[in-house]
C-alpha cells in the first residue's frame, strides 16, 4: 500500500476554508487561520441558534487559550462604559422629560382651578338673571291686569 491521498473534495474544502475570513472560523484548533486568531487575540464562537443580539451587548472576545490566566473570557470594559454613560444620559433625558410633565400637570390644574371658579361665577350670574326674568315676568304680569282694569273702568 501506498502513501494516503487526500481524495479531492477534501482538498477543496481545505483550500475554501483558507480562503474563509479568519472572524467565521470557530474551530480554536484551525491551523490554517490560527496566526490571524493569534494576531488578533480573538478567538470568534459560533452565534447561538434564536440568540438576539442587542446593541452592543453579546460580543465575546475570547483571548488566546495560552494568555494570561485561566480565563478565556475578556471583558470589553470600553464598551460596558460606553453603554453605562449611554443609560445615564437617558436616564438625565428621563429625569427632565419628567419634570416637564409634573410642570405641565400642575400648569393645568391651575387652569382647572379657575375655569371652575369662572364656571362658578357665570352659574351665579345665570341665577341672579333667571332671577331677574321671573319678577319681570311677575311684573308684566301686574302691568297687563292693571291695564285691563283700567280699560274696565274707562267703557
Amino acid at each position: 500500500m501506498g502513501p494516503k491521498m487526500t481524495s479531492g473534495v477534501h482538498q477543496k474544502k481545505k483550500e475554501q476554508h483558507g480562503r474563509t475570513y479568519w472572524t467565521k472560523c470557530y474551530r480554536d484548533g484551525c491551523w490554517q487561520l490560527q496566526e490571524e486568531k493569534t494576531r488578533n487575540h480573538h478567538y470568534p464562537r459560533r452565534p447561538i441558534p434564536g440568540e438576539r443580539k442587542v446593541r452592543g451587548w453579546g460580543k465575546d472576545a475570547r483571548t488566546c487559550p495560552w494568555g494570561e490566566g485561566s480565563e478565556k473570557t475578556q471583558l470589553d470594559i470600553e464598551a460596558y462604559q460606553r453603554q453605562i454613560q449611554e443609560l445615564l444620559e437617558e436616564r438625565e433625558r428621563n429625569r427632565k422629560t419628567i419634570a416637564d410633565l409634573k410642570t405641565n400637570v400642575e400648569n393645568q390644574r391651575r387652569t382647572i382651578a379657575s375655569l371652575a371658579f369662572v364656571l362658578g361665577r357665570a352659574e351665579n350670574e345665570v341665577r341672579t338673571l333667571r332671577r331677574g326674568m321671573e319678577k319681570y315676568e311677575v311684573l308684566r304680569n301686574d302691568v297687563r291686569r292693571a291695564g285691563q282694569k283700567l280699560l274696565d273702568l274707562g267703557n
